[in-house]
Formats: C-alpha cells, sequence, structure tokens
C-alpha cells in the first residue's frame, strides 16, 4: 500500500493539515519576572497556506517556592505573543496561568490553548515561555519549577513529569 498525499486545496476548510509537537522531560527553574523560553517547548512550522489557522495546545507541569504561588506561561510566534489577554494599565498579560499549592511535594498541571492565523507560508517558530509572579511582600526568593516539585528529596512522595506543547495547522 503507497503513501496517498493529498493537496490542501482539495480538502475541505477545517481539515487538519499537519500537527507538529515537542515534549520536554528534563526540568527548568527561573527567579525572572520577565518571560524566558521554556527549553524544549517549541515547534517549527511551515504553513501551507496564508489562510491557514494554527491551533496552539500545551500542558506543563509546575511548582514554586518562596511564597510564589503562580506562575505565568505564554506562547509565542517567532516574536509576537499569541493568545495573552488585553494589556489594561500595569496588569500582566499572558496566554495562561499555572496556581501552586504551598506543600513541597505538589506539581500543578496547566493547559493553555491559543489560536493563530500567521498569514505566511514562510517557516515560523512557536514556543511557550515562563515568568514568576510575585505574590507576597515577603522578600523571599521566587522559583518558578517545570516538570518537578519544588522539594526535589528522592523518596516516593515526589515526581518528575513531562511537558508537551502541539501545533495543528487547519485549512481555512
Amino acid at each position: 500500500m503507497g503513501l496517498i498525499r493529498l493537496q490542501s486545496s482539495s480538502l475541505p476548510s477545517g481539515s487538519v493539515l499537519q500537527v507538529q509537537t515537542a515534549t520536554k522531560t528534563n526540568t527548568q527553574n527561573t527567579t525572572s519576572t520577565t518571560f524566558v523560553d521554556v527549553d524544549g517547548l517549541s515547534i517549527s512550522l511551515t504553513p501551507t497556506s496564508t489562510s491557514s489557522k494554527i491551533i496552539l495546545m500545551c500542558d506543563v507541569t509546575s511548582s514554586g517556592n518562596g511564597g510564589l504561588n503562580s506562575g505565568d506561561f505564554k506562547f509565542v510566534r517567532d516574536s509576537t505573543d499569541i493568545g495573552v489577554g488585553a494589556s489594561s494599565g500595569s496588569k500582566l498579560v499572558s496566554s495562561f496561568t499555572s496556581f501552586m499549592n504551598s506543600s513541597s511535594q505538589d506539581t500543578d498541571s496547566s493547559a493553555g490553548f491559543a489560536v493563530d492565523m500567521p498569514n505566511t507560508t514562510s517557516a515560523v517558530t512557536y514556543k511557550l515561555q515562563m515568568r514568576c509572579i510575585k505574590q507576597d511582600n515577603s522578600g523571599s526568593s521566587q522559583e518558578l519549577f517545570i516538570n518537578r516539585s519544588r522539594g526535589e528529596s528522592d523518596n516516593n512522595t515526589f515526581s518528575r513529569t513531562a511537558s508537551n506543547i502541539i501545533a495543528m495547522e487547519i485549512s481555512g
């Protein structure tokens, strides 16, 4: 049986044209209150049509310490923010936020979704970024962890996880 390739012009609007994925299995941490890249959660994709939509999905596991009980995450296409809230005064904008428990063993699993219309047939890169959100005035150091709990003791009450990003091109 041979491979069948369909031309995107022969498919109805709303058809899935391609799916790209990336999985992060290692850990990462940051103390930054400005966005930094989540290493390993980026995808290069070349849209087949300028009318295509790109659906972005992500699940990320995080934890925090030093009074940090939430972290911000943002989708970015090249250098353009995707799926963030409307700017209002000095309020922070992001694609989604993770809220964490204060236990050293706990992690929080959060999902983010966004739709982009890049209007190009040139290669674009989608990535996930993260930052700490300072939640208290204790002066303690804030730190956001990915794919691990903040305690990290070597016993069976602590876990390691994986995080994922998916980009699906949908015909326009």
